[in-house]
């Protein structure tokens, strides 16, 4: 019980931060990827460096099944994309669609009759058309071979940098800057890109043997909180291990299990910046955009809030998370990593205090991820250790 009263919590969090600031802003325009609003470029874009590069395009599709199934099916079909976000809004848990009622109805609180007129729709087709969009450039962007920008237009180039950059510009290493128009340049920048031990293997939050380290999910597991998730959450496919950073974490604090840190955030981050860069737009369409992939994602189980916001704090200042704050927290990032002016929500002060009453911590005490020392934490064996290092506490 404890576990859901958190989770919602935390939903309610992002709903009242999207309410309080964006509900007037999201429309059909917003979402629609031959709207001009940029999607329609950085498609076009994919399009032109699949026909130049096909068999590089076949390893993409091989790796990435999940890319090959949008690409093939549904990016050029406005109907089966609508099927898609269909069946992810109805396939929510009855907890999530009762935490968010509200994103269904009109301003007079009236029941909107169809599906995709709702501002739910809308919020889950911004986060869908994220974590696919992303795919493709990430993957180019890791290929080692410099000559794979041939032949791509600046869009994706700067997509691909964008996506990876709150990643692999980290404490320890060069902070990266590809120069994606010259493949000597690049190759420069991706042979900096070496641990400790001199392998070409990045030490990040993300780094699978070290810190984020999942497990798939057999049969035979019931993720424990199995009632709240929807029917396609990341959550049920994947989770942390003992030997995760924030898992650890997670274990002390009894936070949210779902996916680790979220991969689906930072590619959110850099997407927001690349669109609206392309159409010269703001940096509250860029928040917008953030903060309806976050919504979806933590009403979906996709990521709990606390794997997101320590995600978000990779793109801030102070890269600081606070999982007993987790309202001023995400209020305070959100502002960081986009610039935008944003009103507080006038019950977050009743969430902080909620969360440390669930949390299995004392009250008064206050810690924060501190997520510039996760460099160092992998060499770490005791895992009390290495959680102590992890946390500023106040």
């Amino acid at each position: 019980m404890r576990e859901k009263e958190l989770w919602q919590t935390h939903c309610q969090i992002l709903y009242d931060l999207y309410a309080t600031n964006f509900r007037k802003d999201i429309s059909e325009q917003t979402v629609n990827p031959q709207g001009g609003k940029g999607l329609d470029k950085i498609i076009t874009g994919l399009n032109d460096w699949q026909t130049t590069h096909k068999s590089k395009y076949k390893e993409i599709c091989k790796k990435e099944p999940e890319w090959e199934f949008y690409q093939n099916t549904i990016m050029n079909s406005e109907s089966k994309l609508d099927n898609e976000i269909w069946s992810a809004v109805t396939g929510l848990s009855a907890y999530a669609r009762k935490t968010v009622t509200r994103l269904t109805r009109d301003k007079n609180g009236d029941k909107v009759k169809l599906l995709k007129n709702t501002e739910l729709y809308k919020i889950f087709k911004i986060g869908y058309l994220n974590r696919k969009l992303c795919i493709p450039p990430e993957s180019i962007a890791k290929i080692t071979d410099p000559n794979v920008f041939t032949g791509i237009n600046q869009k994706i180039k700067n997509l691909a940098t964008n996506t990876l950059k709150p990643r692999i510009s980290w404490f320890g290493v060069p902070n990266i800057d590809f120069d994606m128009n010259s493949a000597a340049a690049y190759k420069n920048e991706r042979d900096k890109l070496k641990n400790r031990d001199g392998k070409n293997a990045l030490i990040t939050p993300f780094t699978e043997n070290c810190h984020r380290v999942r497990t798939n999910i057999d049969n035979k597991y019931r993720h424990p909180d199995s009632n709240l998730l929807s029917l396609d959450a990341g959550a049920l496919g994947k989770t942390p291990t003992e030997k995760s950073t924030l898992g650890k974490l997670r274990s002390l604090l009894g936070l949210p299990l779902r996916c680790d840190i979220s991969g689906t955030t930072t590619d959110a981050v850099g997407f927001a910046k690349t669109l609206y860069e392309i159409n010269g737009e703001g940096k509250k369409n860029q928040a917008l955009h953030i903060l309806c992939c976050m919504l979806s994602m933590c009403l979906s189980g996709h990521h709990s809030l606390d794997e997101i916001g320590v995600a978000l704090s990779l793109s801030a200042t102070n890269k600081f998370y606070d999982p007993l704050n987790p309202a001023s927290s995400v209020f305070d990032l959100l502002k960081n990593v986009t610039g935008c002016v944003l009103t507080k929500p006038s019950r977050y002060d009743y969430y902080n205090a909620k969360t440390k009453n669930l949390l299995w911590r004392r009250q008064n005490e206050s810690m924060k991820i501190n997520i510039k020392k996760w460099d160092i934490l992998y060499s770490f064996n005791n895992s009390r250790d290495a959680i102590n290092e992890l946390l500023d506490r106040e």
